[in-house]
Protein backbone atom coordinates (compact mmCIF):
# COMPACT_ATOMS: atom_id res chain seq x y z
CA UNK A 1 0.00 0.00 0.00
CA UNK A 2 1.16 3.53 -0.66
CA UNK A 3 -0.13 6.99 0.23
CA UNK A 4 -0.95 9.92 -2.04
CA UNK A 5 -0.09 13.57 -1.40
CA UNK A 6 -3.10 13.87 0.95
CA UNK A 7 -2.06 10.77 2.90
CA UNK A 8 -4.93 8.72 1.42
CA UNK A 9 -4.32 5.00 1.00
CA UNK A 10 -3.82 3.71 -2.54
CA UNK A 11 -4.52 0.00 -2.94
CA UNK A 12 -4.48 -0.39 -6.74
CA UNK A 13 -0.98 -1.93 -6.78
CA UNK A 14 -1.68 -4.45 -4.01
CA UNK A 15 -3.20 -7.17 -6.21
CA UNK A 16 -1.57 -9.31 -8.83
CA UNK A 17 -1.00 -7.68 -12.22
CA UNK A 18 -3.36 -8.46 -15.08
CA UNK A 19 -1.82 -11.55 -16.70
CA UNK A 20 -0.69 -11.49 -20.33
CA UNK A 21 -1.13 -15.24 -20.82
CA UNK A 22 -4.68 -16.07 -21.99
CA UNK A 23 -4.46 -19.37 -20.08
CA UNK A 24 -4.54 -17.34 -16.86
CA UNK A 25 -7.58 -15.23 -17.77
CA UNK A 26 -11.30 -15.81 -17.65
CA UNK A 27 -12.46 -16.40 -21.21
CA UNK A 28 -14.80 -13.42 -21.46
CA UNK A 29 -14.78 -14.03 -25.22
CA UNK A 30 -17.36 -16.76 -24.56
CA UNK A 31 -19.86 -14.26 -23.16
CA UNK A 32 -22.85 -14.16 -25.49
CA UNK A 33 -25.12 -11.66 -23.76
CA UNK A 34 -24.83 -7.89 -23.27
CA UNK A 35 -22.78 -6.74 -20.29
CA UNK A 36 -21.99 -3.32 -18.85
CA UNK A 37 -18.84 -2.26 -17.02
CA UNK A 38 -18.70 1.03 -15.08
CA UNK A 39 -15.19 2.33 -14.35
CA UNK A 40 -13.50 5.32 -12.79
CA UNK A 41 -10.43 6.82 -14.43
CA UNK A 42 -9.30 7.72 -10.91
CA UNK A 43 -9.87 4.36 -9.20
CA UNK A 44 -7.18 3.91 -6.56
CA UNK A 45 -8.50 0.53 -5.35
CA UNK A 46 -7.72 -1.52 -8.44
CA UNK A 47 -6.69 -1.36 -12.12
CA UNK A 48 -10.30 -1.14 -13.29
CA UNK A 49 -9.66 0.76 -16.52
CA UNK A 50 -6.87 -1.63 -17.50
CA UNK A 51 -9.04 -4.66 -16.68
CA UNK A 52 -11.90 -3.22 -18.75
CA UNK A 53 -9.55 -2.62 -21.70
CA UNK A 54 -8.28 -6.19 -21.37
CA UNK A 55 -11.85 -7.49 -21.37
CA UNK A 56 -12.64 -5.47 -24.50
CA UNK A 57 -9.58 -6.87 -26.31
CA UNK A 58 -10.56 -10.46 -25.52
CA UNK A 59 -14.16 -9.86 -26.58
CA UNK A 60 -13.01 -8.07 -29.77
CA UNK A 61 -10.79 -11.05 -30.69
CA UNK A 62 -13.78 -13.37 -30.16
CA UNK A 63 -15.97 -11.17 -32.36
CA UNK A 64 -18.38 -10.14 -29.63
CA UNK A 65 -17.13 -6.73 -28.47
CA UNK A 66 -20.50 -5.34 -29.58
CA UNK A 67 -21.97 -6.98 -26.46
CA UNK A 68 -19.77 -4.88 -24.14
CA UNK A 69 -20.88 -1.44 -22.96
CA UNK A 70 -18.28 0.50 -20.99
CA UNK A 71 -18.91 3.67 -19.01
CA UNK A 72 -16.00 5.75 -17.73
CA UNK A 73 -16.14 8.54 -15.18
CA UNK A 74 -13.41 10.58 -13.58
CA UNK A 75 -14.74 9.78 -10.13
CA UNK A 76 -17.23 7.11 -9.08
CA UNK A 77 -16.44 6.58 -5.42
CA UNK A 78 -14.58 8.80 -3.00
CA UNK A 79 -14.56 7.98 0.67
CA UNK A 80 -14.61 11.42 2.19
CA UNK A 81 -13.89 12.98 -1.20
CA UNK A 82 -15.61 15.59 -3.35
CA UNK A 83 -19.38 15.36 -3.31
CA UNK A 84 -20.15 17.06 -6.65
CA UNK A 85 -18.09 14.83 -9.04
CA UNK A 86 -19.18 11.74 -7.12
CA UNK A 87 -22.86 12.72 -7.40
CA UNK A 88 -22.52 13.60 -11.09
CA UNK A 89 -21.03 10.19 -11.89
CA UNK A 90 -23.70 8.39 -9.87
CA UNK A 91 -26.58 10.23 -11.55
CA UNK A 92 -25.23 9.84 -15.08
CA UNK A 93 -24.28 6.18 -14.69
CA UNK A 94 -27.61 5.30 -13.05
CA UNK A 95 -29.54 6.65 -16.07
CA UNK A 96 -27.31 4.68 -18.44
CA UNK A 97 -27.54 1.51 -16.34
CA UNK A 98 -31.34 1.70 -16.35
CA UNK A 99 -31.40 2.30 -20.13
CA UNK A 100 -29.03 -0.66 -20.65
CA UNK A 101 -31.22 -2.93 -18.53
CA UNK A 102 -34.41 -1.77 -20.24
CA UNK A 103 -32.92 -2.38 -23.69
CA UNK A 104 -31.41 -5.75 -22.86
CA UNK A 105 -34.00 -7.20 -20.51
CA UNK A 106 -37.27 -5.90 -21.89
CA UNK A 107 -36.86 -5.15 -25.58
CA UNK A 108 -34.50 -7.89 -26.75
CA UNK A 109 -35.32 -11.48 -27.62
CA UNK A 110 -34.68 -13.93 -24.82
CA UNK A 111 -30.96 -13.98 -24.08
CA UNK A 112 -29.34 -16.75 -22.13
CA UNK A 113 -25.97 -16.32 -20.47
CA UNK A 114 -23.85 -19.40 -21.07
CA UNK A 115 -20.40 -19.58 -19.53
Amino acid sequence: MRLDENNYEIWRDMGLPIPDDLAHKIDVGRINCPIMVVNSYDDQNGPTVEASEDMAQIMRAAGNKHLLTRLYYHVILLWGGQTKPHSDAQEDSWKKILAFLKQNLYSSPALNAKM
